[in-house]
């Protein structure tokens, strides 16, 4: 009797202490699922609660931030810019997406990258004046939302025309670099290239109050076996066997999904409220072969909060129409939390683009976002802001603000 009451009293304390294990258990390699799950708990309560409120999206480039016409003063960068947030404002905008590093540079303070050439003439010139601070408090006081818009991997191509300061991080990190063709780039295989970036995005988040950061299409710049082929060769020699190897497409995407995990999770530790999230290119094909992994980007938790593929295509582009570029994208997986926004090609509108189908009908855009609202899509980023002023696009944009 004494055996088997004791043999009970083991055998409840055994169960006790695997319960205690069980609940304390703290994986030291989190997931893209789990980064995400405290999160993604408590927002879809949020979500549940507050109405839905449609993203009117406006991007401004570098190229329209570019200041060589100008004395590139404080005062002339602040003209500029309120003409930008007016034109915002005139087309009932909530949210402008806009360059604050094109080429592994800065159009703010940073310890990290030099300042950009686009306001101050010269990478690295003396910064007179905090251009992202300006953006952001202009745009606070007209309740507009700022998106920090990086390119992540570029340094310079062959059309930049400047010339790189000596503080860029290419002289520093070169073997982080990869020069292709007449382009220089960080190198998505390397961990140290992803920690630059990673840094970068945490002196913005840190600093600035930013409603949100926002990469492009631009990752790997070519599908060229010849990019990165040491580095591959490299990985192949780690793996104990061919069939362990990932092809040289799916370990790229791996790459660029190490960098994409790490900057939500980094957002995401520091503030849930920040918005991260990416506009590939339109093509879904496209974008895998050249490392953007879509796929796993709208189906798993813990990657972005957002997509904004960029479906600049007419209804009738013979190559690819937008209904059915959409249709390809609301095909795939998405998880629960992402928002579903659309690229709109403002660029295109009053040209002979698209094998000239852009000039059958002048409400294009419009008709495009009565297709965004049927679908009940969260929204639309304008594709930008230089082609929202130009003369092609009048007609276009005048129909299109009468749907708004």
């Amino acid at each position: 009797m004494k055996k088997s009451i004791s043999f009970i009293m083991i055998s409840v304390l055994i169960i006790a202490l695997a319960i205690i294990a069980v609940n304390t258990h703290n994986p030291s390699e989190p997931t893209p699922q789990n980064i995400a799950a405290k999160e993604s708990k408590n927002s879809s309560t949020i979500d549940e609660e507050m109405p839905k409120k449609e993203m009117r999206g406006m991007w401004v480039s570098y190229i329209s931030l570019d200041m060589s016409n100008t004395d590139r003063s404080e005062s002339a960068f602040r003209e500029k810019l309120s003409t930008i947030i007016s034109t915002a404002k005139e087309n009932s905008c909530n949210a402008i997406f806009i360059h604050v590093r094109a080429f592994c540079d800065a159009l703010y303070k940073s310890e990290v990258y030099p300042s950009s050439h686009i306001l101050w003439g010269t990478q690295g010139a003396f910064e007179n004046y905090d251009a992202l601070q300006i953006i952001i408090d202009e745009c606070k006081n007209e309740n507009i939302e700022v998106h920090a818009w990086i390119n992540p991997f570029r340094i310079k191509t062959s059309t930049s025309g400047f010339e790189l300061s000596s503080k860029n991080p290419y002289y520093e990190m070169n073997k982080a670099c990869v020069e292709y063709g007449d382009g220089i780039y960080l190198n998505p295989a390397s961990k140290d290239a992803r920690n630059l970036i990673l840094s970068g995005v945490k002196e913005i988040i840190e600093n600035y109050s930013v409603d949100g950061i926002h990469f492009d299409d631009y990752f790997y710049p070519t599908s060229d076996e010849s990019f990165d082929k040491e580095e591959y060769n490299r990985y192949l020699k780690s793996c104990k066997s061919q069939s362990d190897a990932m092809p040289l497409t799916k370990w790229r995407q791996h790459n660029v999904n190490l960098l994409i995990c790490d900057v939500y999770r980094l957002i995401k530790d520091y503030d849930n409220s920040i918005q991260f999230g990416i506009s590939p290119q339109g093509n879904i094909q496209n974008d895998l072969d050249m490392g953007a992994d879509v796929l796993s980007w709208t189906e798993c938790l813990g990657y972005v909060d957002y997509i904004c593929p960029q479906l600049y295509f007419s209804l009738k582009n013979p190559a690819l129409e937008f209904k059915a570029g959409l249709d390809k994208w609301l095909e795939m997986s998405f998880h629960k939390n992402l928002k579903f926004y659309v690229g709109l090609g403002v660029y295109k509108a009053g040209t002979d683009a698209d094998s000239g189908t852009w000039l059958d009908e002048s409400d294009i855009l419009k008709k495009e976002l009565e297709i965004i609202r049927n679908q009940n899509l969260d929204g639309y980023i304008l594709y930008d802001y230089n082609a929202m002023i130009s003369e092609n696009a009048q007609t276009e944009m005048a129909n299109f603000k009468d749907a708004l």
